[in-house]
């Protein structure tokens, strides 16, 4: 980049599709040199994803999921990824799904989908497996994370099993990533800071 020049939103939104690296973290760097992010041209870039992922998934045989999370996106805010540097985090259940279905609640014995504001999950991404782990409620609900998913380019989709108790949309929750599955990923997470360092350096 020539001084001054802002970085291209077609970058940064490859950076944080293809490697869960955020856009504010992304233009926190960049400020600190002196540069910002064309978020104009990132914002195309992700509307081009959503409107391609709709055409790939036309007649995919899946149409009412696929629909569903094109309805929960609208309804929702972008799920903010923490897990690069925590395992554990609180959050606010934003969206619970079950049977192909938004639903308030999920009870002992269920399975089903939930969405949060913010999550230390790890999506399924670029062949990497999603992160399993636990997430509980103070009132007592366990639910157990089997897989972690990423729709739509910015929704972190948690499959849950319900172990004990219920959960409901609105609801509070503590997450708490399995680390040793975790484990698994630690090419892709070392790999992951050590762009974060480049682009310090770099940009």
């Amino acid at each position: 980049l020539g001084e001054g020049e802002a970085l291209p939103g077609a970058v940064a939104f490859r950076l944080y599709d293809t490697f869960g690296f955020p856009l504010d973290l992304t233009a926190d760097i960049l400020r600190g040199q002196g540069r910002s992010v064309d978020q104009a041209g990132y914002d195309e870039a992700l509307e081009a994803q959503r409107a391609a992922a709709r055409a790939s998934w036309k007649g995919s045989g899946e149409a009412a999921t696929d629909t569903l999370w094109f309805e929960i996106r609208e309804q929702v805010e972008a799920s903010e990824f923490l897990g690069y540097s925590t395992l554990h985090a609180e959050g606010a259940v934003l969206s619970l799904t079950k049977d192909a279905a938004q639903t308030q609640q999920l009870k002992a014995g269920d399975t089903g989908f939930l969405i949060a504001n913010q999550t230390p999950f790890y999506a399924e991404s670029g062949g990497q497996k999603g992160d399993q782990g636990e997430i509980t409620t103070e009132a007592g609900a366990r639910l157990r994370v089997l897989d972690t998913q990423k729709q739509l380019g910015d929704l972190w989709v948690h499959q849950v099993e319900v172990v004990e108790g219920e959960i409901s949309v609105g609801d509070a929750v503590a997450f708490a990533v399995d680390p040793d599955h975790r484990a698994a990923l630690a090419s892709h997470h070392s790999a992951t800071h050590l762009l974060h360092e480049a682009l310090r350096q770099r940009l």
